[in-house]
């Protein structure tokens, strides 16, 4: 979770906050196997690529060279569970993009995928449909989910992933670490 998501400015998320004791719980049941994913603007709309400079167009005050880039970085609160944690920096949505991450994933060889984060409807979203065309086993985790609109964070937890209820799991982080520890 970035802390442009969780202070004040443009792509602030209300519920932020709310997340971050259900994430935190998720990492310390076993810190050695989280992976952040980091969402890196470019410098200024020019240098995005293709339809993303239309959209940093829209969003000229996300971009490095517009905001502090310290915004960027990981809540300290997670970060500091272990220093150790991987984290990985993309352009795109979609985790996958970045071969880094599948590289990570492979040396992990994970029984499941547990996502936690911000946006439920956006980059979580992204690498959960590109997770589950690669086969692996997909959870999400509920109450450790969240985006800044709320409607459509709603929308995908009540109406979008269950149409993927032989592909995506949706589990509160609790019955998460629950059957977590039982395996």
């Amino acid at each position: 979770m970035q802390l442009f998501f969780l202070q004040p400015g443009p792509w602030y998320c209300d519920d932020g906050v709310n997340v971050l004791e259900p994430i935190k719980s998720l990492i310390e049941h076993n810190t050695s196997r989280t992976i952040f994913t980091r969402f890196i603007t470019p410098e200024n709309a020019k240098d995005a690529q293709g339809a993303w400079k239309q959209f940093y167009a829209r969003w000229e005050s996300v971009t490095l060279g517009r905001m502090n880039p310290s915004l960027l970085e990981i809540h300290p609160d997670l970060l500091n569970i272990d220093q150790n944690s991987s984290v990985l920096d993309k352009k795109t949505y979609d985790a996958f993009k970045e071969p880094l991450f599948s590289k990570l994933l492979e040396n992990l060889k994970p029984s499941a995928i547990i996502f936690s984060g911000i946006e439920t409807d956006v980059c979580v979203m992204a690498t959960v449909l590109s997770a589950v065309d690669l086969g692996y086993r997909v959870i999400l985790a509920s109450d450790a989910i969240t985006s800044s609109n709320r409607i459509s964070h709603l929308s995908c937890i009540e109406h979008f992933y269950p149409r993927y209820d032989q592909q995506i799991e949706i589990a509160n982080t609790s019955l998460i670490l629950t059957e977590w520890g039982n395996t």
